[in-house]
């Protein structure tokens, strides 16, 4: 699958590996309640997030830049799913640090796998493709970069939602919901539907969206993006167990299958 398509003018695009170990578009458990809000729309008796109302999301850019900001120097692990047309993409990233982490990206149509391990000092890449297996390795540099969470600032441009209020854990967590004959600035998603679940300091815990495509003068094309963040600040990642098997210049340490 071309990622870009997925995505129109947001060209997603994957580069890494992953065969998600949970199914990403699971729906958390919550009790949500509405939230009180005075005819103007600004919050009552709520510490609802950066860039949300009681009617929807005001400013996307500044709940991405809440998430962001609540992510930040923790870690964490980020499982992704697209289908497209009918074919699925898949992404788990388990983020330790940004020189320390494991990704395994599964690609459309059982085209592949591309899986990778930094340890803090080597890079290190097993690409499966047709059942052709290839290695690679190098010097790890910055962290892999991924674009889900620029995505808000386009899922979520829902100033027309309904905002909940429910209980994540031991916190404070918000549900927002809103469909749209057509997304409010994408005119090429059609049909369009988003879900997610956010804590009040601004963290996204899990989004899904589904829209119709239709651009280009193509065949329109049923879509559903999902991501969800799980493990924040707990994420530790452990060598892949090929790691230690194909390579020569890695310490000893504790394995795991992968």
């Amino acid at each position: 699958m071309d990622w870009r398509l997925v995505a129109v003018a947001l060209a997603i695009t994957l580069t890494g590996c992953a065969t998600v170990l949970d199914d990403p578009s699971r729906t958390e458990t919550v009790t949500p309640a509405p939230v009180s809000t005075p005819a103007d729309g600004s919050p009552t008796g709520s510490s609802l997030p950066p860039g949300v109302t009681g009617t929807g999301v005001a400013d996307p850019e500044a709940l991405f830049d809440a998430h962001r900001g609540a992510i930040e120097g923790r870690s964490y692990t980020l499982r992704v799913r697209v289908d497209s047309g009918g074919q699925r993409a898949e992404r788990l990233l388990r983020f330790e640090s940004p020189k320390r982490y494991y990704h395994r990206d599964t690609e459309a149509g059982s085209a592949g796998t591309r899986t990778a391990f930094a340890d803090g000092t080597r890079f290190y890449v097993r690409t499966n493709r047709s059942g052709s297996v290839s290695y690679d390795a190098g010097n790890a540099s910055a962290g892999p970069s991924t674009p889900t969470t620029r995505l808000l600032e386009t899922f979520l441009q829902v100033d027309n939602a309904t905002v909940s209020k429910t209980r994540l854990d031991a916190e404070t967590g918000y549900e927002i919901r809103a469909t749209y004959d057509t997304h409010p600035t994408v005119a090429e998603f059609q049909n369009y539907s988003v879900r997610a679940v956010v804590t009040s300091e601004g963290r996204l815990r899990s989004l899904t969206a589904s829209y119709t495509r239709t651009s280009g003068g193509l065949e329109p094309v049923d879509v559903s993006y999902s991501f969800r963040y799980t493990e924040v600040g707990s994420t530790t990642v452990t060598r892949p167990v090929w790691v230690e098997q194909e390579f020569d210049d890695v310490d000893s340490e504790s394995i795991v299958v992968g």
